[in-house]
């Protein structure tokens, strides 16, 4: 079951990449319908730090950020041809 939604936006061109993830209490992630994107994404909660990759126009992108705690949300950046992209990790709404 998803409870976490992670975007990259600011891809070129203009294919943002949004997923849904499961997190576990671990903070071992799992990617839904990971696809010719080939997301990954590894979080470090004693650093509060995560990392991943994906491949944006046949190139491969890099991306770290960090995990703001209290906001209970994630964000973070990586370096695009000639601009910088925005990740964003947050959790999914909880279903009644």
């Amino acid at each position: 079951q998803p409870n976490a939604d992670f975007t990259v936006s600011g891809t070129a061109p203009a294919s943002d990449i949004s997923k849904q993830l499961s997190v576990s209490p671990l903070y071992r992630v799992s990617i839904m319908n990971a696809a010719a994107d080939q997301l990954t994404l590894r979080m470090f909660p004693k650093t509060g730090l995560f990392s991943g990759s994906f491949r944006d126009a046949n190139r491969h992108r890099s991306f770290g950020g960090v995990l703001l705690q209290g906001k209970n949300i994630g964000t973070g950046l990586f370096l695009g041809e000639n601009k910088t992209g925005a990740v964003l990790l947050k959790p999914r709404p909880t279903q009644p």
